[in-house]
């Protein structure tokens, strides 16, 4: 039996990463709209690799960390491949 396709990774990273901070603080913060954050962490928007890659750096973590849960969110078939595979990423498991 497959496991459910998670495809919000990089939207519950973002709130993890956020914490308890309001939203349009937390999108000042790191140069964005509340608008444009809110639809990151609901997953109605992905970003690209140059967005992330700012975020990344504004917030001081690893942007290959955020393009990688980007691109499971795209592609559902790679979190599949990866998790059968034993990545954690792709079982959504990043903190």
């Amino acid at each position: 039996m497959t496991a459910p396709l998670d495809t919000n990774r990089l939207g519950r990273r973002l709130r993890r990463l956020r914490g308890q901070e309001p939203v349009g603080v937390f999108a000042d913060r790191v140069g964005m709209s509340g608008t444009f954050l809110h639809d990151l962490e609901t997953g109605r928007r992905l970003p690209s690799d140059e967005v992330l890659a700012d975020l990344a750096s504004r917030l001081g973590i690893d942007v290959g960390e955020l393009i990688l849960l980007a691109y499971l969110d795209r592609s559902p078939l790679l979190g599949r491949y990866l998790a059968e595979r034993g990545v954690q990423e792709a079982r959504g498991t990043t903190d």
